[in-house]
């Protein structure tokens, strides 16, 4: 255990030990373990579980802790906080071990901390955790305070980048290349594939550079042509790996999404030596659309 989650850790005990159970919420001005930055900290009626907004590299983060600890390698997985009967899905990386989920919050659901009475956050898998909004404006404002502005995820996804941005696939990526990485800007787009309303996630690897250039291009996920489109699925919690170019979230009929990508002959009917493609999900993984 790091020092910094150690005094987190401590701080909360004391914290929790030290306040009636509708607490109000608290800033860290120094941060915890997850970010050094400061950090608005609201803690569930049962004393247990804990709801944080800071600033990582500039950018707003949002994530739970308080539960279990579970043996596991960290990846990508959603948690809903909802605040007077919306619901807010947050989907970024889960590490099992440390009980703990992050993401990246629209900006209404921000709105919605500020300006609501209580919360529910639950992750999957894990019981409902309510908590009351007293004091998390002033928390909330003074914790983002040095952040860009939040971005609402409906109108404009979190995409990979260069410095200040947060990677929601960070750490597949960094295993992958061995280290540090670059992604290019559109490499990692969310939006609602599966059926189901948590975001789901698509890394295109071709814009993925790592540092070490014996990893190969996209880490080792290309091609001559083409490079691999890998998706993070919610409603099965699992991952599906496509062959494309240039993909794109598009939307449907009735609210429905699909994954576009850019194929190359020999993958395109009648000879063709490119083609669209489609991805629709079936129920149980994306197909190409006939």
């Amino acid at each position: 255990m790091s020092l910094m989650r150690f005094l987190f850790l401590l701080f909360l005990g004391i914290f929790i030990g030290t306040q009636p159970a509708q607490a109000d919420w608290t800033l860290a001005p120094n941060g915890n373990w997850i970010s050094q930055t400061p950090t608005a900290i609201g803690v569930s009626v049962d004393g247990v579980k804990a709801l944080s907004l800071t600033c990582a590299n500039g950018a707003p983060l949002i994530y739970t802790s308080g539960y279990p600890a579970t043996p596991g390698q960290n990846r990508q997985d959603s948690f809903t906080v909802t605040v007077e009967g919306r619901d807010f899905p947050i989907t970024g990386e889960h590490s099992p071990p440390d009980g703990l989920w992050t993401g990246i919050p629209p900006a209404a659901l921000v709105d919605a901390l500020k300006k609501g009475r209580v919360a529910d956050i639950r992750p999957p898998g894990q019981g409902k955790a309510r908590m009351s909004l007293k004091g998390s404006s002033r928390a909330i404002d003074a914790a983002l305070a040095g952040c860009m502005p939040v971005a609402d995820q409906a109108s404009s996804p979190p995409t990979g980048g260069g410095t200040g941005r947060i990677v929601l696939t960070g750490a597949l990526i960094a295993e992958a290349c061995g280290g540090a990485f670059d992604i290019a800007d559109g490499a990692e787009l969310t939006g609602l594939l599966d059926g189901d309303d948590k975001p789901d996630i698509v890394l295109d690897w071709a814009g993925v550079t790592c540092a070490d250039r014996s990893r190969g291009r996209g880490a080792g996920r290309c091609g001559i042509n083409m490079c691999s489109v890998e998706v993070f699925l919610t409603q099965t919690q699992s991952s599906q790996q496509l062959l494309g170019l240039q993909p794109q979230i598009v939307n449907r009929a009735f609210g429905k999404s699909a994954l576009r990508t850019l194929a190359l002959r020999p993958s395109c009917p009648d000879g063709a030596l490119e083609c669209v493609i489609d991805w629709r999900w079936t129920g149980t993984r994306l197909e190409p659309a006939q």
